[in-house]
C-alpha cells in the first residue's frame, strides 16, 4: 500500500529575458503584503531625482581618486625598474671587469708596463 500525497499544482513557465520565470497559476490569487520593504531606500520624488546625479558624481570621485592611486603606484614602480636598471648596469660593468682581469700577478705587471689597465 502506498502512503504517499502527491498534489500537482500547475505551474507555468515563461521565458524573460531569455531566463525562464515560473508562474503561478492564474486562478490562484497571491496576496502582497503592502509595507514596503525596509532594505529599499525611502525618498520622496524630488530626492529620488537627486539621487542619481549624486550617485553619479560619488562615482567619477572614487573612480578618480582610483586612478590618482593607481597613478602613482605607477610612479613608485617606474622609479623602481630605474634603481634596477642601475644596478643590473653596474653589476654587468663589474663582472666584464672581472672577465678581462689578468690572471696572475705576472700578466698584472705586464699590463701595468704596457699602460693597459
Amino acid at each position: 500500500m502506498n502512503d504517499t500525497l502527491r498534489i500537482h499544482i500547475p505551474q507555468t513557465i515563461r521565458k524573460r529575458g531569455g531566463r525562464p520565470r515560473i508562474l503561478s497559476p492564474k486562478e490562484v490569487q497571491v496576496e502582497m503584503e503592502r509595507d514596503q520593504d525596509p532594505r529599499v531606500l525611502r525618498a520622496s520624488g524630488p530626492a529620488r531625482k537627486v539621487l542619481g546625479p549624486m550617485l553619479a558624481a560619488l562615482t567619477l570621485a572614487l573612480f578618480l581618486l582610483n586612478l590618482r592611486r593607481a597613478g602613482e603606484s605607477a610612479g613608485r614602480l617606474a622609479e623602481r625598474l630605474d634603481t634596477m636598471e642601475k644596478v643590473n648596469g653596474t653589476q654587468r660593468q663589474m663582472l666584464e671587469a672581472a672577465a678581462h682581469r689578468p690572471a696572475d700577478r705576472d700578466a698584472l705587471a705586464r699590463r701595468l708596463r704596457d699602460g693597459r689597465f
